[in-house]
This record gives structure tokens, sequence and C-alpha cells, in this order.
């Protein structure tokens, strides 16, 4: 009996959560619906992916490299084509890196969970045991 008290002890302080996880499980449950959806993503997302795409046509229009100027000067429909390509860059980008997070915190929500859910499982047999 004493054995089975200092391993429910040990595994009651090994599943206890802290105050910043069972804060964060409560700021999620309350979130977790709003930060799913499309254009809060891309409200979110968007500063990360405009710098990106901000170097990559600075790099593109800075002469550095002549072949490219040249092709770029020569064929204008290029143009066109530079600039889907970063609208693309932009909203992938900032889709996924905010789904991306979002999966993280949803997958920290469901370990925190169930571990809330040991621990209130084990307090109610700990109880039963002492009555």
């Amino acid at each position: 009996m004493a054995v089975a008290s200092l391993l429910l002890i040990c595994f009651k302080f090994a599943f206890m959560l802290t105050n910043d996880e069972e804060k964060f499980i409560e700021y999620w449950e309350a979130n977790r619906l709003e930060k799913k959806k499309v254009l809060k993503q891309l409200y979110v997302g968007l500063p990360f992916a405009s710098m990106l795409v901000i170097a990559i046509v600075i790099n593109l229009f800075s002469g550095w490299h002549k072949a490219a100027d040249m092709n770029i000067r020569a064929n204008s429909s290029l143009i066109l084509v530079i600039v889907i390509a970063c609208i693309l860059i932009v909203v992938f980008t900032t889709v996924f890196s905010v789904r991306h997070k979002w999966d993280q915190q949803e997958q920290l929500y469901k370990e925190l969970h169930s571990r809330r859910e040991i621990e209130n499982r084990s307090a109610k047999t700990e109880n039963k045991d002492q009555a």
C-alpha cells in the first residue's frame, strides 16, 4: 500500500501543470477557433511574407545579375510573371507559417489537456482510496 501511494505521488508530480500551462489551456480554449480563420491568418502572417517578397524584388531589380537583368528588359511579360509569383509567395508563406504555428499550439494544447485529464483522474482515485 505504501509503495502504491509513493508511486501515485510521483506520478502526480510528474504530470502536474504549471500556472503558465493552465493559462495557456484557458487561452487556447477561448481563442483556438478564432485563430484558425483564414482572414485572421493572412493578417497575422502578412508582414513576414511581405518582407520576404520585398527582399526578392530588390535583389531582382538591383541589376547584380546581368543576364537576368537583360532577360527582364528584353521580355516585358516576365514582369507579370514576377508579380504573380510574388503574390503567390506572399499568400503561401503567410498561410503556411500561421497554420504551422496554429498546429504547434493545438498540439501543445492537446498534450496539456491530456495531462490535466490524467491529473484529474489520479486525484479522483486518490480521493476514493482515502475514503
